[in-house]
């Protein structure tokens, strides 16, 4: 496995003993950790992972690979693709990510004339950029499904099919989390109150609806100042992220597709800039 002796050689020698909590030992020339070290680290002997990393030896087992991963420090798509490179399926993590990645984090700070808010795939907000604050106000670690099934989250004026076709997708959302990360104690939280809290919420979970979310025009209230949290239609599927993109002013119809210099761009007091919900897609498995 000429991949995986690869991976595990160039992973061993980016790290210091520092790194792993060892201590870095007299009259040391080698850059990053010793092959006994990594041994020691996940609990395998060194000339396992001798042959390992020369290539000789074949169908390593999951648990020594997952050792490897955590003795290596390696991220979640880091240890999918040692995991691919072993012939395994990569493990599924315990807990929904919160983990916004470097792409992402570059779009909060690249898009000024964008708001753009980052969630975790059941809706639990993570970040912000100044545009969306100054839009929306303030972030708080809310859950987008909890207000809009506890009346907590601003509506926006649209027919009643509408708001439960996008109340059944997200439903399909928070099922889909739980399927992907069935242990995650915060998670199954989530559903207990919703459940407990949301007759509607609970009627819609036992009947196991599955709805796609869709794009669609929406209106806010003529007097009302433009919403904290403005629910949209769902994000349409990228390769490294899901996003939806609207652009939400009193009486004004919206699109996804309206340039930006041509949005109004003035609400009652407050400057209106697209608005851009966006989901870190979960590690590769």
């Amino acid at each position: 496995m000429p991949e995986l002796a690869e991976l595990l050689r160039a992973w061993r020698l980016r790290l210091t003993p520092a790194d792993v909590g060892l201590p870095p030992g007299a009259g040391r020339r080698l850059t990053g950790l010793r092959r006994s070290e990594v041994a020691v680290l996940a609990d395998l002997s060194t000339d396992y992972v001798v042959r390992l990393e020369q290539g000789r030896s074949d169908s390593p087992s999951a648990p020594a690979v997952a050792a490897l991963a955590e003795a290596l420090r390696l991220t979640p798509q880091e240890s999918g693709q040692l995991h691919a490179a072993a012939g395994l399926p990569a493990p599924r993590p315990a807990r929904v990510p919160t983990y916004v990645p470097p792409v992402v984090r570059g779009l909060l700070d690249n898009m000024p004339g964008v708001a753009v808010g980052v969630y975790t795939l059941p809706w639990t907000m993570l970040a912000a950029n100044p545009a969306w604050v100054s839009l929306f106000g303030p972030v708080t670690p809310g859950n987008l499904v909890y207000e809009q099934f506890t009346g907590t989250a601003p509506t926006p004026l649209r027919p009643e099919a509408d708001t439960r076709r996008f109340e059944r997708a997200l439903v399909t959302d928070v099922r889909a989390a739980l399927l992907r990360y069935p242990d995650d104690p915060s998670l199954q939280a989530l559903i207990a109150s919703l459940r407990r809290e949301s007759p509607r919420f609970d009627t819609m979970w036992s009947e196991g609806v599955v709805t796609s979310h869709r794009k669609g025009p929406k209106t806010s209230p003529p007097t009302a100042r433009v919403p904290r949290r403005f629910p949209g239609p769902g994000p349409p599927r990228s390769p490294s992220c899901a996003t939806r993109s609207r652009s939400p002013t009193p009486t004004s119809r919206w699109s996804p597709t309206r340039p930006l210099n041509r949005l109004p761009r003035r609400a009652g007091s407050a400057t209106v800039p697209r608005c851009t919900r966006t989901r870190p897609k979960p590690p590769l498995r």
